[in-house]
């Protein structure tokens, strides 16, 4: 545990020096202002552009129009960015030969991959609810305030699909060691959820739900209990994920 915590503390540093957290934070900061102005101004926008007619017949922005904004620009770009970004979070360390030098001194194989997983998951909780807080702040300044769903929730559920993306980015590292190969295996990863997805048998199970089913959960059709498969195969495989990474890493070449 001690080899652990001094390795964490390692890689703060080392993201607060290469400016990786001040990025990420205003990557997301700026999502979640998006949120809240992409669904206030866009219909104005597109009033200009069409008719009259056309134009009274839109419907006006409401705050669920915000939080589908903020799903649609957390999945499509923030979980991308994360992807992009702690991609080289082993395969730098590859490259540099740094670690070679720490395990030579006596630095625990498990001890690397619990502290590169811990920050990973640290970073992400910090950068996501950062852009739920200020989507809510600004929502709730420009839009009337009504109970949507199991917004709660879905929040949530979207948290913990970006756990799994994480942990699959620990395997992907260890498996690999170029950061190509990491974005290879998550996007792989992905694909396989989707399709497996499709077997109706099966959907209720994949974790790929978690992100599906957040408009429904919005609109109060699908509430939590509905997608307790899906959290639970979706704890078990990071678990099970982030077990397999210890396993390989301690047995790789490096």
């Amino acid at each position: 545990m001690t080899q652990t915590w001094i390795f964490l503390k390692k890689e703060i540093f080392s993201s607060l020096k290469n400016y990786h957290v001040y990025i990420l934070s205003g990557v997301f900061l700026l999502l979640g202002i998006l949120n809240v102005l992409t669904a206030k101004f866009t219909p104005k926008l597109i009033e200009t552009l069409v008719s009259k007619e056309m134009a009274e017949a839109l419907p006006s922005p409401t705050g669920m129009d915000v939080w589908l904004q903020f799903h649609k620009n957390v999945t499509q770009m923030g979980l991308i960015v994360i992807v992009l970004f702690f991609s080289t979070i082993l395969t730098k360390e590859y490259q540099k030969g740094s670690l070679t030098i720490l395990l030579t001194k006596g630095l625990k194989r498990r001890s690397v991959i619990v502290a590169k997983w811990a920050w990973l998951v640290t970073s992400f909780t910090f950068y996501y609810f950062l852009s739920v807080g200020i989507t809510f702040i600004y929502a709730y300044l420009y839009f009337e305030q009504v109970v949507y769903g199991s917004l709660g929730f879905g929040l949530f559920a979207l948290w913990l699909f970006g756990l799994l993306i994480c942990t699959l980015i620990i395997l992907g590292s260890v498996i690999g060691r170029q950061s190509y190969t990491v974005l290879i295996f998550v996007v792989g990863c992905l694909i396989v959820m989707f399709l497996l997805s499709a077997v109706t048998k099966l959907s209720d199970f994949i974790p790929i739900q978690l992100l599906q089913q957040f408009m429904p959960l919005l609109e109060g059709s699908k509430s939590a209990g509905d997608l307790s498969s899906a959290v639970m195969m979706t704890v078990i495989l990071c678990i099970a994920i982030l077990l397999s990474s210890v396993w390989l890493f301690e047995r790789k070449l490096i």
